[in-house]
């Protein structure tokens, strides 16, 4: 669904209804951000919080509540994370039915501090960038999913894997046989609890707040069941363009990746092994954007 119709169909009755769900002042609803979700900021009294109404295919309300059962675990255990907020009905999801589409509605707290620019992702930020995707990857070790809910989704149910050659514009047999090589290479590579298990999987640079040397994670929505090495492939293959870089690529990528190490192995461990097959990741997240 495009962007102008998601907004047709989220009517200000719809809003107004959806931040009555969380207590939220109605009327009090600001456009943030249409992509995958729509988001919006709104007030409760003097509070500042989140709304995100989902339409995307695959995020049933049983995938949506995994994703923000482990956030809200996560929050506990003191990683700095974009906490839930419960509706007034008690619950982290609620539906709300259009004749056009529903929408899963949550609702987040507002994060402190500000978005980067690209000119500011300087040493001091890669390292605690790397020490907060560590944390994720310690804690997450330890985390067992409430057994009376559904379980986030594993790499191999993933839908861009799922209906790989539908995402495949035209006639390319190559790209598809390379696509389904890559994937045979991923289910070959050890699965246990110090390289897989949930990771964020999009920890860029614009889906964390910059908070006075604090890094404050948010976007949480394509989360899932995967290595965690895919976790630093996804944020080497977004700073590759990163303009520090212009000059020369490959030293910038190399001082980068030794940075973010630095601050990663102060929170987790990870065998050397898995930095090895960070090209093969990058080129499984190069396929996922082709």
């Amino acid at each position: 669904m495009d962007k102008e119709k998601v907004l047709e169909f989220s009517t200000a009755d719809i809003l107004d209804e959806a931040v009555g769900l969380f207590g939220g002042d109605r009327g009090s609803q600001e456009l943030i951000d249409v992509s995958e979700n729509v988001v919006y900021s709104y007030r409760d009294g003097t509070n500042r919080r989140v709304l995100r109404l989902t339409h995307r295919g695959g995020r049933t309300t049983g995938q949506i509540q995994a994703e923000l059962d482990w956030i809200a675990w996560l929050s506990g255990m003191g990683a700095n994370v974009q906490k839930p907020v419960p509706s007034v009905n008690g619950r982290l999801v609620e539906t709300i039915a259009s004749d056009e589409t529903d929408f899963r509605i949550t609702s987040f707290d507002f994060l402190p501090g500000r978005e980067l620019e690209d000119e500011e992702i300087t040493p001091e930020v890669i390292r605690e960038w790397g020490r907060t995707i560590g944390m994720l990857h310690r804690l997450t070790k330890t985390y067992e999913p409430p057994s009376c809910h559904e379980k986030r989704f594993s790499w191999k149910d993933d839908d861009d894997i799922l209906n790989m050659e539908g995402y495949i514009h035209g006639d390319q047999p190559l790209v598809v046989e390379k696509f389904r090589d890559l994937i045979s290479k991923l289910g070959e590579l050890p699965v246990d609890r110090d390289c897989f298990g949930l990771i964020h999987s999009d920890a860029h640079y614009g889906n964390f707040f910059w908070d006075h040397g604090t890094i404050r994670l948010f976007d949480f929505d394509d989360c899932f069941h995967t290595w965690f090495a895919l976790d630093l492939a996804t944020v080497w293959y977004w700073a590759l363009y990163l303009p520090q870089g212009d000059g020369n690529r490959r030293q910038f990528m190399t001082e980068f990746a030794d940075t973010f190490m630095e601050g990663y192995s102060r929170e987790n461990l990870l065998d050397p092994a898995w930095l090895k097959r960070i090209p093969l990741f990058l080129k499984y997240q190069e396929m996922l954007l082709y």
